[in-house]
């Protein structure tokens, strides 16, 4: 067994190996650790990584596209069993398609309280409709970038399910278990269907979950010989395609029967299709509601007592930017707003209010779980930061609102990990800075920012202000 060195045991909450060249033959413990975030982005090793264990504590872990140097698994099928509080696995592009089915099912098995799964690039043909039974409280799942043909996961018992990403597989169709499950899921926010980059046939189950309120389809199938865009559609289909009418031709009865039983639910769920016909017949329609502009990685469920309003992080190399522009401008607008909170306790920022000599990664995770919400000011030099990078998956792991503020425009082709997941998922705040403006405009233009900044920063404090004292995790 290879021991992790004292201090790190003890002491560290966050450690990064990326790309480093280890020989892992040896089981890595880290006894009695503290750790949080363990991150082995693209490693080398010489053998296969052994079973992780002592990670009690362990909410982080990344271990995509990894390098080994033989052909076969990179780890052991039991490398994240002693991981009991982990929330957040990343393991893209890590030659999954070598486990079988059972050994697939028990990679995550005993993490019961992951939210966040990335199992993309793996040339999976297949994952066992059972994997994500155990996963309540799971949020985020990526299967995208793998070759599978068919999904029969059921997802019923996931309410806290925001984003299924399943673009860029070989689907065809899609099959009843999962259609079902979305049917029978307790929503309370918006959930995201990603499947972009499948040859899709518009074959009826996929219309019923395009027309559902709680979804949002971001999908195309074709149907003799046209291709039709899902991600248009908001109650009904035929409003927006109606030559779509013979694929489902032979349905009497619309999704809602799938969720109310019996003759009684057969004659309300007629009632409302005669109903719904006819109102759309006189020119009415329902639409989804607009989007929100609140933006978060997960909603935070537990009672927090924070102290500071927001955690503000952002890159050295921005700092002029962020102290003489959006920090004054920001801790202003705030002021005004939320009168009843102590002003000296609005807006945490690191040249401020870190004590010096004290370790930096611990005053970086108490100032983020002590505060509101934080508010990522994203650059180029943002995304490459490891202490803003450290930042983020702090927030990520102790549940803290994330909102993101892009100051300059980020290539996505560079994006990794976290900030990838942020950048495809999420509704992005941008400050004007691309186009040339007067200064009247810049203010004008600036000032819509703040203003949409500071409304969904004060709906994240009333939300955790009442959230009640259980913590669904």
């Amino acid at each position: 067994m290879l021991l992790a060195p004292k201090g790190v045991q003890n002491y560290a909450r966050h450690t990064d190996l990326d790309s480093i060249f280890w020989d892992f033959s040896k089981e890595l413990c880290f006894q009695d650790s503290e750790l949080i975030n363990f991150l082995l982005t693209g490693f080398k090793s010489t053998k296969p990584i052994q079973r992780l264990t002592k990670f009690h504590s362990l909410k982080f872990i990344d271990m995509s596209y990894p390098k080994p140097t033989f052909d076969g698994l990179p780890f052991v099928p039991t490398i994240f069993q002693d991981m009991p509080r982990l929330e957040i696995n990343f393991v893209p592009g890590a030659r999954l398609n070598l486990l079988s089915a059972n050994q697939l099912v028990g990679l995550v098995k005993n993490n019961t309280r992951l939210r966040i799964i990335d199992l993309s690039g793996n040339n999976l043909e297949n994952i066992p409709s059972d994997m994500f039974v155990v996963h309540h409280n799971l949020e985020i799942l990526n299967v995208s970038r793998n070759k599978l043909s068919e999904i029969n996961i059921d997802f019923a018992n996931n309410n806290y399910l925001q984003a299924v990403d399943l673009r860029y597989n070989i689907f065809i169709e899609i099959h009843d278990t999962f259609v079902k499950s979305f049917l029978t899921l307790n929503r309370t926010r918006e959930l995201r269907l990603l499947m972009n980059g499948n040859n899709l046939k518009c074959n009826c189950n996929l219309l019923k979950v395009a027309q559902l309120r709680h979804i949002t389809t971001f999908a195309s199938c074709f149907h003799e010989g046209q291709i039709f865009d899902l991600s248009t559609i908001s109650t009904s289909y035929l409003q927006v395609y109606p030559n779509l009418e013979a694929v489902c031709k032979d349905e009497t009865v619309s999704v809602l029967g799938y969720t109310i039983g019996g003759s009684v639910g057969f004659v309300i769920v007629t009632i409302i299709v005669v109903v719904v016909i006819l109102l759309y017949r006189r020119g009415m329609c329902f639409r989804k509601e607009n989007p929100t502009w609140i933006v978060t990685l997960s909603q935070t469920q537990r009672k927090r007592e924070p102290t500071f309003i927001v955690f503000l992080a952002y890159c050295s190399n921005d700092s002029e930017f962020v102290l003489q522009s959006l920090y004054p401008k920001l801790e202003k607008k705030l002021r005004a707003l939320l009168k009843e909170h102590d002003a000296n306790k609005l807006v945490i920022i690191n040249d401020m209010h870190f004590l010096p000599g004290m370790p930096i990664s611990d005053i970086i995770c108490k100032a983020i779980e002590q505060s509101f919400v934080t508010v990522a000011v994203i650059s180029d030099q943002f995304v490459d930061s490891v202490w803003c990078d450290f930042e983020v998956k702090t927030a990520y792991t102790t549940k803290v609102p994330i909102i993101p503020l892009y100051i300059s425009k980020v290539d996505r082709a560079k994006l990794g990990g976290i900030f990838k997941l942020l950048y495809d998922t999420q509704v992005r705040l941008i400050w004007p800075n691309e186009l040339p403006l007067s200064k009247k405009e810049q203010a004008i233009a600036e000032n819509k920012v703040l203003d949409t900044l500071c409304a969904n920063i004060k709906v994240y404090v009333e939300t955790i202000l009442k959230a009640p004292a259980d913590d669904h995790a």
